[in-house]
């Protein structure tokens, strides 16, 4: 415990000057430091990815797709979550994540022995920083793909308008990304409509 403690400390010590950034660490090490840990910290191929937190600006952005996607689920068989639940991915080297934006289809379904890390989303979404972009689409993207039930996953952009939607075809291997650019686009999730008017309300470029 005094070994895990002094991790965390080491974390929490570097995110006051680090934005983000990758400690090799064991999933035992990661799972005892992150549910009292005061900042995000995702697990990806070895490593504890820890990032500082989120600007009132990304935070807008959720907000906003949050209510989107409050509308439209809010009667069918679907349950949002926000970041604050967790996502683990059944791959060997134990992957952890926490997308900003989660929609599971039908009920959760839990890591065993925890309440709020989800093992089936159906939509995820995360809204770039520049400090965790390459993070999120060069690793992230790879290990999101390998989920089954995952159908959508959707990157939102905070400097310009930019929303990148990755779909799975009938083929489970082949994903179509389709991006859109302006603010009078309306980014498209089978039937489900994301105006980008709507995700930057009140923001200006």
């Amino acid at each position: 415990m005094v070994a895990v403690d002094n991790l965390a400390q080491q974390l929490i010590e570097r995110l006051k000057t680090e934005e983000f950034f990758r400690v090799p660490a064991s999933e035992a090490e990661f799972l005892d430091i992150a549910p009292e840990f005061p900042g995000k910290l995702e697990y990806h191929n070895g490593e504890i990815i820890a990032m500082s937190l989120a600007t009132a600006l990304h935070e807008l952005i959720v907000f906003n797709i949050s209510r989107l996607l409050a509308n439209y689920f809010f009667d069918k068989d679907f349950l949002p979550t926000s970041s604050n639940a967790g996502l683990q991915i059944l791959r060997p080297d134990g992957s952890y994540y926490q997308p900003d934006l989660m929609v599971t289809q039908g009920q959760w379904l839990f890591k065993k022995g925890s309440r709020c890390i989800i093992t089936n989303p159906y939509l995820l979404i995360e809204v770039l920083s520049e400090s965790t972009m390459k993070y999120d689409k060069e690793d992230k993207l790879p290990a999101y793909k390998d989920v089954p039930s995952l159908q959508y996953v959707v990157y939102v952009g905070q400097d310009r308008p930019y929303v990148s939607v990755y779909e799975r075809t009938a083929n489970p291997d082949t994903w179509l990304n389709t991006d859109y650019k302006t603010l009078d686009s309306m980014a498209r999730l089978g039937d489900l409509n994301l105006p980008l008017n709507e995700i930057y309300h009140k923001i200006t470029f």
